[in-house]
């Protein structure tokens, strides 16, 4: 898969984690926004895979639904998964995300 490929699909399977953790939880993308400091039609666009968050949005979306960064990216993962065909697909994309998800940042 290119790498533009890839990056869009990251976005929209983001988007969806995003999506579903956030309805999980009852709230409305307004009160996300407001909760995680950023703007409504940011998650918006987040959750329909028209944009990639920074690390420091992750963090914030983090503390709001109370899920590790690093489970959102392994979810992400595991939808990247099971939306590629192909094996080498699949390993690329845990090669490219697994390997984030399961770092630990130094206490």
């Amino acid at each position: 898969m290119p790498a533009k490929e890839f990056a869009k699909s990251v976005a929209c399977e983001f988007g969806k984690e995003l999506r579903a953790a956030r309805t999980e939880r009852g709230l409305t993308q307004q009160t996300l926004a407001e909760q995680a400091g950023i703007d409504p039609v940011f998650v918006s666009f987040l959750e329909n895979g028209h944009r990639q968050p920074s690390l420091a949005v992750v963090l914030a979306l983090e503390s709001v639904l109370n899920v590790a960064a690093g489970e959102l990216v392994r979810r992400v993962t595991e939808r990247l998964s099971a939306v590629t065909d192909a094996p080498q697909s699949s390993k690329r994309t845990s090669r490219m995300l697994g390997a984030t998800a399961q770092r630990r940042i130094p206490q």
